[in-house]
C-alpha cells in the first residue's frame, strides 16, 4: 500500500478530475512511451537524469509515474522540462521512490504535447556502486504502453566537501647551501693565493738572474 502525501493526494484528486474532463481514462495514455534519457552512463558526483516522453498516440492530458531507483544515490532536485508542464509535482514519497506528476494547463487546452522532456532530476551520488532506476504506473486504470528505465556505473566518487591539499618541497636557499658555497669559496681562496705565491716566487728568480747578470757585465767591462 502506497502512503500518499498531502501534496501528493491532492494532485491525485486533481489528475481524476482532470482526466474526467478532458477525455475517457483508458485513450489518455494510448501509445506514449516514456524513458529515461541517458540509459546508461558512468559518473562520479551527480546522475542527470532527464525523463522523457514520446506519444504516437493522441494528445494526452498528463502523466502520472513512479521512479524506483536503487544504488548509491540520493534524490537531490528537479527542474522542469520541455514537455510544458502546467502542473509539475516531484516528490519522494518513501525511500527509493519518486512521484512524478504532469498535467497540462488549461492555457493550452488541456493537452500536453506529443513529445519532449517531463522533468530533469539530479541525483547525488553517496559511493561507488552500480545504480538501476524503473519505471512504475501510478494508476492502473490508465495505459502507458512503454515505461524504460537506465542502469548506470558510480565509480571514482569523491565525498561532499572533501579538500585537497598540495604538498609543495621547499626551495634550496643560499643559507641551505652554506657548506657548499663555504667550501667553494675556499677553494678558490687557496687556489687565488697559491697563483700569486707562484707569481712572486717567479719574480724573486727573474729578479736575482738579472742582478746576476748585472754582476757579470760590470767584470767583464
Amino acid at each position: 500500500m502506497k502512503i500518499l502525501t498531502t501534496p501528493v493526494f491532492l494532485s491525485k484528486v486533481a489528475v481524476v478530475m482532470f482526466l474526467l474532463l478532458f477525455s475517457p481514462l483508458q485513450s489518455v495514455y494510448a501509445g506514449a512511451a516514456i524513458n529515461l534519457s541517458p540509459a546508461t552512463g558512468t559518473f562520479s558526483q551527480n546522475i542527470f537524469i532527464d525523463v522523457v516522453v514520446n506519444n504516437t498516440g493522441d494528445p494526452v492530458v498528463g502523466f502520472d509515474i513512479d521512479l524506483i531507483y536503487t544504488g548509491p544515490v540520493e534524490f537531490s532536485s528537479y527542474s522542469a522540462g520541455t514537455l510544458g508542464c502546467g502542473t509539475l509535482v516531484v516528490n519522494k514519497t518513501t525511500s527509493g521512490r519518486l512521484s512524478i506528476l504532469c498535467l497540462a494547463s488549461v492555457q493550452s487546452d488541456g493537452k500536453l504535447p506529443n513529445s519532449g522532456t517531463i522533468a530533469k532530476l539530479v541525483f547525488r551520488t553517496t559511493g561507488n556502486g552500480t545504480v538501476s532506476m524503473t519505471m512504475q504506473n501510478a494508476d492502473d486504470s490508465v495505459v502507458v504502453d512503454s515505461l524504460v528505465g537506465g542502469n548506470y556505473t558510480i565509480s571514482n566518487y569523491v565525498p561532499s566537501g572533501t579538500s585537497y591539499t598540495t604538498t609543495t618541497l621547499p626551495q634550496a636557499s643560499f643559507l641551505d647551501d652554506y657548506p657548499a658555497v663555504a667550501g667553494m669559496a675556499l677553494l678558490m681562496i687557496g687556489a687565488g693565493t697559491l697563483a700569486v705565491f707562484r707569481r712572486y716566487d717567479r719574480f724573486n728568480k727573474e729578479e736575482a738572474y738579472n742582478t746576476v747578470s748585472m754582476s757579470d757585465k760590470v767584470k767583464n767591462y
